[in-house]
């Protein structure tokens, strides 16, 4: 029997097409982010979810007492306020820690109990004090230990300190460079290390997340991306770089042959 070259290049040139389809269409479900997977026929828009965070003893706070006079401004916060704030580790140098009563000490105002209050209500409490000494004043108060810790299969992981009240877990995963082709989007832990280490685990491929509870991440929150199981077992998850030069090789050496 003679061997067909023409058939058997043609039944390559298919089989390339079908790899191609088979291995660069069926993967994006599992890597691209914020994916429709609601039932066709559902129009209702989620409502969004937000637990805000409440402080807690051994919080550390950052509190500035803001007036145009430079005397009251000197009267009730530290020297050189401006210059230790540029840095978080001036933040703990010139922050009030929450002790474990829930309360801050501050300059002239003496004790605030602020444990369990937002830190926006933490903020008008301190308004409230500070305006029975004086007036034209304002407080701005903010969390000095938001950290967040990213591990697991992302490109640089490690603890990044937030200075935004509100940051979300796409926000995290910028920061630690994005997963890598290894790390499963369909299956990512949030550990609560404030909510006695309580674990929650999110799929960063549908849409609904951004409306869940999990989307705005708290402080001391640690995220784990665990490794698809192509990594597990030592294969590639995208070998479609390996099956184009296989098959052009062997396109190659028939066309040779043919000659």
């Amino acid at each position: 029997m003679l061997f067909n070259r023409n058939k058997f290049q043609s039944i390559l040139f298919y089989s390339f097409i079908f790899s191609f389809l088979l291995f660069s269409c069926t993967p994006l479900k599992k890597i691209t982010y914020m994916q429709d997977k609601t039932a066709s026929g559902d129009t209702s828009k989620p409502k969004e979810s937000y637990n805000e965070y409440r402080i807690k003893a051994n919080d550390e706070l950052f509190i500035q007492i803001q007036s145009i006079d430079e005397k009251v401004n000197s009267y009730f916060n530290y020297d050189k306020t401006n210059q230790y704030v540029q840095t978080y580790s001036g933040v703990y140098l010139i922050g009030y820690t929450v002790n474990d009563s829930g309360y801050v000490y501050l300059p002239t105002i003496d004790k605030v109990l602020v444990k369990g209050l937002t830190v926006n209500q933490a903020k008008d409490t301190i308004q409230s004090k500070v305006n029975q000494f004086i007036s034209g004043v304002s407080v701005n108060v903010k969390l000095g230990n938001f950290k967040i810790t990213v591990l697991g299969e992302v490109n640089r992981p490690g603890t990044y300190y937030i200075i935004n009240s509100r940051f979300t877990i796409f926000e995290a995963i910028g920061l630690a460079g994005d997963l890598n082709l290894y790390g499963n989007r369909l299956n990512v832990k949030i550990i609560h290390s404030n909510d006695n280490n309580r674990i929650s685990v999110v799929d960063l491929t549908d849409k609904k997340l951004i409306y869940s509870s999990e989307y705005y991440l708290l402080p001391n929150d640690i995220i784990y991306v665990e490794a698809t199981k192509s990594k597990i077992y030592g294969t590639n998850p995208f070998p479609l770089a390996t099956i184009v030069a296989a098959m052009s090789t062997l396109i190659l050496l028939l066309s040779y042959f043919k000659k």
